[in-house]
């Protein structure tokens, strides 16, 4: 996975699944990205969906990727970009004065149909 957004869609992904969640998966398809937030414990599935005509050129994967809930908008930010090297994800936040790097730990990919 390897993909980068701006700050427009970082604040519409934080908008279509706020509140707190146990994981979120992270897919890239030919069609955009998908996002689901879960809670399993309160029983709650949020999907979500950004069409790939406002994305940059990405590349669409068979796999996706579930990490450990993380914000997708940071103040101050004006670009995120994601990146998986085997079992690690990394996402980048940048900005005018701003850097923020964030290692994770990918989790086993679930995704819930609904």
């Amino acid at each position: 996975m390897d993909i980068s957004l701006d700050r427009k869609t970082c604040t519409a992904i934080d908008k279509g699944i706020a509140g707190k969640f146990e994981q979120i998966s992270i897919v890239l398809k030919e069609s955009g990205l998908y996002i689901q937030a879960v809670d399993k414990s309160k029983s709650i599935v949020v999907d979500h969906y950004i069409d790939r005509m406002v994305l940059d050129p990405y590349t669409a994967e068979s796999e996706g990727t579930t990490i450990p809930y993380t914000k997708f908008l940071l103040k101050g930010m004006e670009r995120l970009t994601i990146a998986r090297k085997g079992e690690l994800l990394k996402m980048t936040w940048a900005g005018e004065g701003f850097f923020l790097e964030k290692h994770l730990y990918t989790l086993d990919f679930e995704w819930t149909e609904v």
